[in-house]
């Protein structure tokens, strides 16, 4: 019998690591979520970024330069949900990304080298940070 996921990988206790999903979900899926979920590779510091759409709800930014976060983009999304940088030297995050993410539930910056976040950030609804 075939399974939505499949090539299970897992650690040294037995928890599940890692696993693909078959083709077929993968398609629904993307058919799905086509207009909420976003990935943007960010190539300069100057460049003009822009989302989709005003209903992008989950956004991953990757290799976003050194600096601070650029939020001259986020104008249109006021539905964004999850935020997440990878493999990005994002320097600081200021209040006015938050003033414009009221919907913001998930905020993942790992692996930059940001070191504080604005205090206004406690006054986002469902909020948690990683």
């Amino acid at each position: 019998m075939r399974s939505f996921f499949q090539d299970f990988e897992e650690d040294v206790d037995g928890n599940i690591i890692q696993c693909k999903m078959h083709d077929i979900v993968h398609d629904f899926v993307l058919y799905l979520t086509k207009d909420e979920c976003f990935t943007m590779v960010v190539k300069g510091a100057n460049e003009r970024m822009e989302l989709p759409g005003d209903e992008v709800r989950h956004l991953t930014l990757l290799f976003a330069p050194e600096g601070p976060f650029p939020v001259s983009f986020l104008n249109n999304s006021k539905s964004l949900r999850t935020l997440t940088s990878f493999d990005s030297k994002l320097t600081s995050i200021g209040i006015e990304a938050f003033s414009q993410l009221k919907c913001l539930r998930t905020l993942n910056l790992r692996s930059n080298p940001i070191t504080e976040v604005p205090k206004e950030i406690g006054g986002l609804m469902q909020f948690e940070i990683s």
